[in-house]
């Protein structure tokens, strides 16, 4: 075999591993802008975590207080109930028509407070369930993130073997230049 067979076949592989190499920059790039897309879902998550995560607080806060807003409607009934008695009493010495104050302020309160408290406690679940959701699909980006980030490692990895390639096939093509040089 002579040099001229060694310098084409190192120019051939040259040449595969500057493809090569063209290949592996095309697929960084792409998975750069995955990266960079997967990078802003997760801060977009975290953004509506955070804003249900507050909700959820606050839901806390207000349920905590139901039993002591229970207990004071309750207050409020016994003095209404008391203040209602005195009133009838009054209204049926005058000619004024009588109006029962436990109609007008008493128990409806009390049905009212506790369907707001229900209706709390339905919007509590359903934030509950949203974060569980928002949690779990940060969860799954973040492995994605995990994924590109290794393929990104792999790909550099795979640049570099294919640069190394392309140097000593570079080498060889000098070596057997030389040689073709040297004959002429």
């Amino acid at each position: 075999m002579d040099n001229e067979y060694y310098y084409n076949n190192a120019k051939s592989r040259y040449y595969d591993a500057c493809s090569e190499i063209n290949s592996c920059n095309n697929r960084l790039n792409e998975l750069n802008i995955e990266r960079h897309q997967k990078v802003n879902q997760i801060n977009d998550l975290n953004s509506q975590i955070t804003k249900y995560q507050s909700a959820s607080d606050q839901l806390d806060t207000l349920l905590q207080k139901e039993t002591d807003l229970t207990d004071q409607c309750s207050a409020i009934i016994t003095s209404v109930s008391d203040t209602a008695e005195n009133f009838t009493a009054m209204v049926h010495s005058s000619d004024v028509c009588t109006k029962n104050l436990n109609d007008v302020y008493g128990t409806k309160n009390v049905v009212l407070v506790g369907n707001i408290f229900t209706e709390v406690r339905t919007r509590k679940t359903s934030v509950t369930g949203s974060l569980t959701t928002l949690k779990s699909d940060k969860t799954i980006a973040q492995n994605q993130l995990n994924d590109i980030d290794s393929s990104i490692t792999s790909t550099n990895s795979s640049k570099s073997y294919w640069e190394g390639q392309k140097r000593n096939a570079s080498i060889d093509m000098d070596y057997y230049k030389s040689k073709m040089d040297q004959e002429n």
